[in-house]
């Protein structure tokens, strides 16, 4: 009982752990029988004076404070080898902006490192760490620095309580970087802790962060059109009074779409102006009330035989999706069009074809800006040849997406937010010094509501992102058209 290791139990009572003393010719050691509880704090103490321990002379060891011990406090290292859902855990996943998909060199990308503990049963809670201050690096293989940020980690049973914001990504570390094609080793995140107060910080945790880059870096081209159709047609001055308008969404599809979409450059043209040189039939007024206007789809890939009865015009018509081709060599034409003829967009040839052709609706609204940008790379998203999410069909299935899109908005009491959960990711800035949260399970750092980028709908930008099975999807179809 001359040397003693306590700890302050739940009741807020010292409680001795059970050890021996091993001794040699110059030391003696105090080894516990069990082992100690991870992140909690321990009290060392030895007893003095002439009732405690005695130097080699014989004589008592002094008793400065009249205590009768001579005790000092130190703190165990926390456990995040994970046990339970990942409460326990420390990990690094890599954003790009999908988590741990393969990675595009030269494209900027984020580590993402969570540091997660759990709260020891029957330990006084004032015993127990529950922030660590930490030093975090982004290590290769050599061990050269890719960057670093200083963090606190708050338990996430303290989370909450703590107003951590897990939408913002509040409760992680994140490190900017950009992958190198010759980054073919392993990457580690270090998390250096200070000794104590003041001291010089030291590794005292490693996680492995996955590590794979893509060998592709695939560049994409784009030709932004204004077609000269409708009120764009029957007043000339309009179109050109919008094009700084249609340019502004032009160039914010481009950012977004480089946000999303597996690409390491995407080549556009400014906004011009065509005239179509084929007819497109008239948008008859909605008090003739057709069973199908000639909308989106109508207009690009025409009407076949088929579709005749259903139609308010009885001819067959071509469209104008061959006569596109003819005026443009990029990757994919995108084709801007008035409001009044379009609910949306459409997509009727992919990349997969030889050119993404698609139609959407763009004008100089500024509360429907974020719309066009998303409704842009929407349609870019199906002529990489990604589906709805929801997949939809049917009318029926049509007016659902409508109530899921626009929840609350119906007098329902049991009204809930659509939620898919298959996005994980974060939009990057395109010089990768900034960037937002978009997760299905802590929520979407620029809205109180995710959708998927392919949500059949029209959806603020701020609210949509790609899933990631559909990024990798793109992934594996750029794989399958251009690098068989």
């Amino acid at each position: 009982n001359n040397i003693q290791l306590l700890y302050t139990n739940g009741g807020g009572a010292l409680t001795q752990v059970p050890a021996r003393i091993l001794r040699d010719d110059r030391q003696v050691f105090l080894v516990p029988e069990k082992a100690l509880f991870p992140g909690v704090e321990y009290l060392m103490r030895v007893k003095v004076g002439d009732e405690g321990l005695r130097s080699r002379a014989g004589k008592p060891l002094p008793d400065d404070d009249d205590s009768g011990w001579y005790q000092w406090r130190f703190n165990t290292a926390l456990d995040l080898v994970p046990e339970t859902d990942g409460k326990q855990l420390l990990a690094c996943h890599i954003y790009q902006p999908a988590r741990d998909a393969p990675l595009i060199a030269g494209k900027p990308a984020v580590a993402r490192i969570y540091a997660n503990w759990e709260a020891v049963a029957g330990v006084d809670s004032s015993s127990q760490t529950t922030d660590m201050r930490a030093v975090v690096k982004l290590v290769d293989s050599k061990r050269d620095v890719l960057g670093s940020v200083d963090m606190t980690f708050v338990r996430p049973d303290r989370q909450e309580s703590r107003n951590v914001d897990k939408r913002r990504a509040a409760h992680t570390a994140q490190i900017t970087f950009t992958p190198k094609t010759d980054m073919k080793e392993r990457l580690f995140v270090d998390v250096m802790v200070p000794p104590e107060p003041g001291g010089e910080p030291r590794r005292r945790y490693r996680a492995r962060c996955p590590l794979d880059i893509w060998p592709h870096e695939p560049e994409l081209s784009v030709d932004f059109i204004a077609l000269k159709f409708d009120k764009w047609a029957e007043n000339p001055g309009e179109l050109e009074a919008l094009l700084p308008a249609l340019q502004s969404v032009a160039d914010g599809a481009v950012e977004y779409a480089m946000q999303q979409l597996p690409f390491k450059k995407i080549n556009a043209t400014p906004v011009r102006i065509l005239t179509p040189e084929v007819e497109i039939p008239p948008l008859i007024p909605q008090a003739s009330n057709p069973t199908v206007e000639c909308a989106s789809t109508c207009i690009l890939s025409g009407v076949s035989e088929d579709d005749k009865s259903r139609l308010f015009f009885d001819f067959e018509w071509a469209g104008i999706e061959d006569w596109l081709s003819t005026k443009s060599s990029a990757d994919m034409v995108i084709v801007f069009g008035p409001h009044d003829r379009l609910g949306g967009g459409a997509t009727t040839r992919n990349l997969g074809e030889g050119q993404g052709i698609m139609i959407v609706l763009a004008g100089s609204s500024a509360e429907h800006y974020a719309r066009y940008v998303n409704g842009a790379v929407h349609e870019m998203g199906h002529a990489l040849d990604l589906q709805h999410i929801p997949y939809v069909v049917s009318p029926a299935d049509r007016e659902k997406v409508v109530q899921l899109r626009e929840p609350c908005r119906l007098i329902d009491k049991d009204c809930k937010p659509f939620r898919y959960d298959a996005i994980e990711a974060m939009r990057i800035a395109t010089d990768g010094q900034t960037w937002w949260n978009k997760s299905s399970s802590e929520g979407n750092e620029q809205s109180d509501i995710l959708f998927p980028l392919m949500f059949p709908g029209s959806i603020d930008q701020n609210k949509a992102f790609i899933a990631n099975h559909q990024y990798r999807s793109i992934q594996l179809y750029l794989e399958k058209i251009k690098f068989p």
